[in-house]
């Protein structure tokens, strides 16, 4: 894991975040060439000079203006938490991002005549976007088993309030937006999880929280006095 902004982001996730900034840059310049195909760059600017379109090159700035502005909402409406009880919520989010971040740019590239590219070019840019951010998704959570984007969680405790945690995880049918990695036991007691899903204390707690890549950790214990739970 690596730690961004105080929170810490499987390698997995930060690498889709880098694809899904690609394909948003890329995908002006792939709308612009088939917007534009077999016209050489004066005969698109004089085309774009006739429409009253304004200067189609250079794309930089208009690439990473529509990139920056695309990662922000995308990010705003928690494409890149990994909380999503179900992965249906995931593309939903998606959907609903472009369809704001299509206001938003829309808005940017009319008040800053210099970004302004053209309803052709700007339409097939977020159709393009879209398609492949949309893949990306795909590829990403086949690959990772949708694990990539749930909370990695330790369980104090193996006792009947574990295995009500237990039993939360089961009834969720890996819908819910958390994995539990293991239980640890504390202090003796009967225990009410299966033997595979104990992990044995040979170590502290933060070191087997960083030695599972452990997000959270729940208080599954019924007794907390009497040096039950080490506080």
């Amino acid at each position: 894991m690596i730690r961004v902004f105080r929170h810490y982001l499987p390698v997995s996730l930060l690498v889709l975040g880098l694809v899904e900034l690609s394909i948003l840059c890329a995908s002006m310049y792939i709308a612009v060439e088939l917007r534009f195909w077999g016209l050489t760059v004066d005969e698109v600017m004089l085309l774009a000079t006739i429409q009253s379109v304004g200067p189609v090159y250079p794309i930089y700035p208009k690439a990473l203006t529509f990139t920056l502005v695309m990662a922000i909402v995308m990010v705003a409406m928690g494409l890149y938490q990994r909380n999503s009880p179900r992965e249906s919520w995931q593309y939903a989010r998606l959907v609903a991002s472009f369809i704001f971040g299509f206001a938003v740019v829309t808005i940017v590239f009319y008040a800053i005549p210099g970004l302004f590219l053209g309803r052709g070019a700007f339409g097939l840019t977020f159709v393009i976007a879209f398609t492949g951010i949309l893949l990306a998704r795909l590829m990403y959570n086949q690959m990772t088993g949708h694990k990539g984007m749930k909370r990695r969680v330790l369980v104090l405790g193996a006792g009947t309030r574990a295995a009500k945690v237990n039993a939360l995880e089961q009834e969720g049918n890996g819908r819910q937006g958390f994995q539990v990695v293991g239980y640890l036991p504390l202090q003796g007691g009967h225990h009410f999880i299966d033997k595979s899903k104990i992990i044995a204390k040979t170590e502290s707690i933060y070191a087997i929280a960083q030695k599972h890549q452990i997000d959270e950790i729940v208080v599954g214990v019924r007794d907390r006095r009497g040096g039950g739970l080490p506080v």
